[in-house]
């Protein structure tokens, strides 16, 4: 059995750059754990009862569908597209307490259901008729069982470069080497042993290829027509890989290899997303921890977006209260190359926010930074798994960059630390993981870490 360290020339190291959508990436949330950790919102109720308004132009009707399925902002072309606007708008609606007569509840309001939250927050995600937004935002204001609203933002990616290459042994990717995995306690590259923790991804979704597939699901609408949980994109597979692939003789091998792979598909084929769809994958994950507490999970969110605000959403909101129940969360910082403060979910204060530098440890230029970002990994040129070729081809690898491709290098080295640290809380393994970081990336922006995640020595 062959077993191969990827080398990255100083004198050849193309950079392809992964943008926006996979960027990654208020007031306090009180709970501890269990039945005591049931969603306040109530905080979120001061002041007029909409929230974030100035981001209901990126709701999903502001957008056009191309032919290709992908969606483009109205006004900024791309051909005819021979897409059809809209007629509905969908909002996130927190709610004082759950609603006993949800159907009662609908009718009242003449909403049109997408989704109902129990364990982030109490509410639901809904879309309504665009001609009646308005008076719907008037009528709330009396309304005793609506605490707030908000617009379900709409995540589009931008353009995505990749490049591929063949598989034979397995090669230990530049990254993988560089944060010390091989030094880790698992190894990497010694062809042995697996990692005994759940490792949730919330992607583009993860195709079964060199990884340990625990399980999978979808959340979209059945009418959004995303009907299959499988990778059809690549992303969610790419991310995968590096937290997780399998230490075997082919393709490439994790940070935490053989760490069960959960695929929560959030993104449809295209990358593009409504922050409805990714709060209803975070409900779930809390209602799985609080159906198996012993449980160590970890979640990697590899894309985020600008909200031009500090103030915490409903998104960050149900990241924060998952955090509260012990689940780790890993999100990627961003790729706009501005201070990650206003970027969702990056700017939660208890996640693990990570930008990236490349093979030269060199801070990448579109990485997000600023003080909210914990800890550094390799995100530029990344090597990892690919979605299997068509029938009949070699086995192919994928380079991508992004942060969202440094981030589950951090989400591998979670998973690594609490099978180490049975039950360590979110907090110990992000105390532990900035702890054993080494000051290696240069270049960085001020205010900004120079801490590279370290894995080889613990």
């Amino acid at each position: 059995m062959q077993y191969k360290v990827e080398i990255r020339s100083l004198f050849f190291a193309p950079i392809f750059f992964i943008a926006a959508l996979l960027t990654g990436c208020a007031g306090d949330v009180v709970g501890t754990s269990g039945e005591d950790a049931a969603p306040r919102v109530a905080e979120m109720a001061e002041g007029p009862k909409l929230r974030m308004a100035h981001l209901m132009d990126r709701t999903k009707n502001n957008y056009v569908r191309a032919a290709d399925g992908t969606y483009f902002k109205k006004g900024k072309g791309k051909g005819n597209g021979g897409g059809q606007e809209g007629g509905t708008v969908s909002l996130v609606i927190g709610t004082r307490e759950p609603i006993l007569d949800i159907d009662r509840f609908l009718e009242r309001h003449r909403l049109l259901m997408r989704y109902e939250y129990e364990n982030a927050f109490t509410g639901l995600a809904a879309e309504i008729d665009e001609a009646r937004l308005d008076s719907f935002l008037q009528a709330i204001e009396d309304d005793p069982e609506i605490e707030w609203v908000e617009p379900d933002l709409f995540i589009t990616p931008e353009q995505r470069d990749d490049a591929q290459q063949n598989s034979r042994d397995q090669v230990v990717p530049w990254g993988i080497a560089r944060v010390g995995a091989p030094e880790s306690s698992a190894q990497a590259g010694d062809g042995r042993g697996a990692v005994d923790v759940d490792l949730f991804i919330l992607d583009t979704g993860v195709k079964e290829k060199d990884l340990t597939v625990a399980g999978s699901a979808r959340f979209f609408p059945q009418r959004d027509g995303t009907r299959s949980s499988t990778d059809q994109n690549g992303h969610g597979t790419h991310v995968a890989g590096t937290a997780a692939a399998v230490d075997d003789a082919k393709d490439v091998v994790g940070v935490a290899p053989g760490a069960r792979i959960h695929n929560f598909k959030v993104l449809d084929d295209h990358g593009q997303t409504e922050i409805s769809n990714v709060i209803a994958a975070v409900d779930s994950l809390i209602a799985y921890k609080r159906a198996h507490p012993g449980t160590d999970m970890v979640a990697n969110l590899s894309f985020g977006a600008d909200i031009g605000t500090t103030d915490y959403n409903a998104l960050d909101r149900a990241v924060r209260q998952a955090l509260l129940e012990g689940i780790v969360f890993v999100v990627a910082a961003g790729n706009d190359g501005i201070d990650a403060a206003t970027v969702t979910p990056a700017h939660v204060e208890e996640a693990i926010t990570v930008g990236a530098y490349d093979v030269y440890q060199r801070f990448a230029w579109f990485s997000n930074h600023g003080p909210v970002v914990d800890l550094n990994a390799p995100g530029v040129d990344v090597l990892s798994l690919d979605i299997a070729p068509p029938r009949g081809k070699s086995s192919k690898l994928m380079r991508m960059t992004g942060t969202s491709m440094a981030a589950p290098h951090v989400a591998g080295a979670a998973a690594l630390y609490l099978a180490q640290h049975p039950g360590a809380s979110p907090a110990a393994v992000r105390e532990a993981l900035v702890a054993a970081a080494r000051p290696l990336v240069y270049g960085r922006p001020e205010g900004t870490t120079n801490l590279s995640l370290w894995v080889g020595d613990w």
